[in-house]
């Protein structure tokens, strides 16, 4: 059977609709009529209107495949499919994704001949273009009438070299991830020149046409995107529900049928936060604020340690204003804060700090004030820390006694959360890898057998040791628990909840195991101890884990 059929008819079965393409003949030149004359070897569609002619039929695939010369196999981009891909094929398009964090993201990436393609969902935010290029990066997204795809994995290249996907970033392997917002926002500037506003649908053609079942998700994805493009302050309760209210609005009387009110809240929300972050790239102009409000930021310098570290006060409400947050999906996770020091090293606003923070340290007003408190010497509790837990929190309160509606005020770490950027390190950064290499190391202290016949038996503290197993093969017989508490005392560490139980299962999934074989066994003071029993896969597993390869994060 061909390789190309059998990866065809698995990505059908994923999902990926799949047009034919061209071969690649033996010398290299292409399997369509033109021969040696195509421009565009073994890259092109063989089909007429091949962007409405997708299909994930296995039958209709299996159909391509019965003629003399094997085709290649291509993947159709946009709302069709679902996907769309960034390909870089010079040092300028790599660059420019590895600003926007493209390359340490886990989406199933493959080769080609001259660089590399990563697959990432669709989003409706996206230009209404087949492809733009930003930075030398090329985005096929599928929009338009021309439409845009991709030539798949295990295709063939006129050059003889054969498509491949990276070792363990194949859509087998890992989901398709979503476009980073950051990265959405660039390539909507880049392809309107620096201007953010709506696409093709607007308020106009939705109130002429409305919007039929197959078109409405996306339609109020782009009307919505407008409005809030628009707000004056999107941070304001009171507007941000207006604009909900006119969200729901249009799609009980413009939508054939309306849609669930929980789909337009998530719509809404998720237009809000890409919102946000757009305008704070300078998407677009946010009036200034009001002499009164100036006025009270101000006052507030002169006496406030909020407004000392870089927060904002607006009507009497506080805003993260020079304060950024980027979360670094590590394992574990880190929420980093920057926020001004106070410092005077030049500037208007003095120096900058960054202040690190656990999951938990991020839930806790204390624990952030204390750890701003170290890295700038501002207390930000002062002079009430009831107060402070109130602004990082958020409250509720009574606008006056006879009244029983409660205004909602939300808490800072909500408007960070609402604005952050995000990293995803590589695979050797991540904590596990470190907790793997650590494994690794006292588990390499242990002396192969060199024959059946020398006399190898399990360690009687637990400690890693040898053996030969019934088979003939060596085995490492170890205590798990005790592995762990020497690496403690060993490198002065303290695990995190879940770090172990976490490293236990890459291991078992990378061994395709459920559960490691576990041996009962009486020592020498008569007591039976339960030893962890491995194989050199294991050990492998392990390796792969802690030295991750290149390009596998």
């Amino acid at each position: 059977m061909s390789a190309i059929f059998s990866s065809a008819a698995e990505y059908a079965a994923m999902g990926f609709r799949l047009i034919r393409v061209a071969g690649v003949r033996p010398d290299g030149t292409c399997s369509c009529h033109l021969g040696a004359a195509c421009a565009t070897p073994g890259k092109h569609p063989m089909q007429k209107a091949w962007q409405a002619n997708s299909t994930t039929s296995e039958d209709v695939i299996a159909s391509w495949f019965e003629g003399d010369s094997e085709p290649n196999i291509g993947l159709v981009f946009g709302a069709v499919s679902g996907y769309v891909d960034t390909e870089w094929d010079g040092p300028e398009a790599k660059a420019t994704a590895e600003k926007f964090g493209l390359l340490s993201i886990p989406t199933p990436t493959y080769e080609s001949s001259r660089g590399g393609h990563k697959l990432w969902k669709y989003d409706p935010r996206l230009p209404v273009k087949a492809v733009e290029k930003i930075g030398g990066l090329e985005v096929r997204i599928g929009g338009g009438d021309r439409g845009a795809m991709s030539v798949l994995p295990p295709s063939r290249h006129s050059s003889g070299t054969v498509y491949r996907w990276v070792d363990g970033l194949s859509p087998a392997d890992i989901p398709v991830a979503s476009l980073p917002e950051s990265f959405i926002v660039a390539v909507c500037l880049n392809a309107r020149g620096g201007s953010l506003a709506p696409g093709k649908v607007t308020a106009r053609t939705i109130v002429e046409s409305g919007l039929r079942e197959g078109e409405r998700h996306d339609g109020v994805v782009r009307f919505a995107s407008g409005l809030i493009m628009r707000m004056r302050d999107p941070h304001d309760a009171d507007e941000q529900q207006q604009i909900f209210t006119i969200i729901c609005s249009l799609s009980q009387t413009m939508c054939q049928p309306p849609l669930d009110r929980e789909e337009l809240r998530g719509i809404f929300l998720g237009q809000l936060r890409w919102g946000m972050k757009a305008r704070a790239a300078g998407a677009s102009d946010v009036s200034s604020l009001d002499e009164d409000a100036e006025r009270q930021i101000a006052a507030a310098r002169e006496s406030s340690p909020h407004a000392a570290s870089g927060l904002e006060l607006r009507s009497r409400e506080w805003f993260p204003g020079a304060w950024g947050l980027t979360v670094v999906h590590g394992d574990p996770k880190e929420f980093q804060l920057s926020v001004l020091s106070g410092a005077s090293d030049g500037g208007e606003g003095g120096g900058r700090a960054t202040v690190t923070l656990s999951s938990a340290e991020w839930s806790s007003p204390r624990c952030v004030s204390r750890k701003i408190l170290e890295a700038t010497t501002i207390d930000v509790t002062d002079p009430t820390p009831a107060e402070w837990a109130k602004i990082w929190n958020g409250h509720s309160f009574k606008p006056d006694a006879d009244s029983n509606v409660r205004v909602i005020v939300r808490g800072l770490k909500c408007k960070l959360m609402d604005v952050r950027t995000e990293e995803f390190p590589q695979a050797e950064q991540q904590r596990y890898t470190q907790v793997a290499g650590w494994l690794l190391d006292i588990l390499s202290n242990a002396v192969r057998p060199e024959s059946p016949e020398d006399d190898s038996r399990p360690n009687p503290s637990g400690r890693p040791a040898w053996i030969i197993g019934e088979a003939g093969e060596p085995e490492l017989y170890f205590g798990w628990t005790r592995a762990f508490e020497d690496i403690e005392s060993k490198r002065k560490v303290r695990f995190l909840e879940g770090e172990i139980s976490s490293l236990r299962r890459r291991i078992l999934f990378a061994c395709g195991e459920a559960d490691f074989r576990v041996m009962r066994v009486r020592v020498d003071s008569g007591v039976r101890r339960r030893y962890v029993v491995w194989k050199q896969a294991h050990i492998a597993a392990l390796e792969s884990i802690a030295h991750p390869a290149d390009g596998s994060a």
